[in-house]
């Protein structure tokens, strides 16, 4: 974790993505998640996001295609770490909504391996099931 802090750290897709993999990886312990550490890392990696740009809808950047659909892919995989790391804790999303430009996962956001294999589909699901969640999350806290 001491890596991401560093000041000369500059915000980067790979940090990102580094980033959301500690945040989605299994607790040391199952009994007692440290519930303080995931919600800092969620808030690092919301803060590289909103550095990165991967708030708006980069649909008409003059971006390559897969480049425009990783920043997609990327920015819903930060909101359904956020938006289930707050059920789980109890505590307020780090995404406000008013901030949110991205529109819905599409199939043709993945590749034709990723479609093939069902991954695309089920990230689509996850995207809906996440956006339920989210709504109830909100009504509860």
């Amino acid at each position: 974790m001491r890596h991401v802090h560093r000041e000369d750290r500059q915000p980067s897709i790979s940090l990102l993505q580094a980033v959301l993999v500690l945040v989605t990886s299994p607790p040391n312990d199952a009994l007692m998640p440290n519930f303080e550490v995931r919600q800092s890392l969620v808030s690092d990696a919301n803060t590289i996001a909103q550095a990165l740009g991967l708030y708006y809808d980069a649909t008409r950047w003059p971006i390559p295609a897969p480049e425009r659909c990783l920043r997609k892919r990327l920015s819903w995989c930060l909101k359904f770490a956020d938006s289930w790391n707050s059920t789980v804790s109890g505590r307020q999303s780090c995404i406000s909504e008013d901030d949110w430009l991205v529109s819905d996962l599409q199939v043709e956001d993945f590749s034709a391996q990723e479609i093939q294999s069902g991954h695309a589909s089920m990230a689509i699901e996850m995207a809906k099931l996440t956006e339920i969640i989210r709504e109830v999350t909100k009504r509860l806290l």
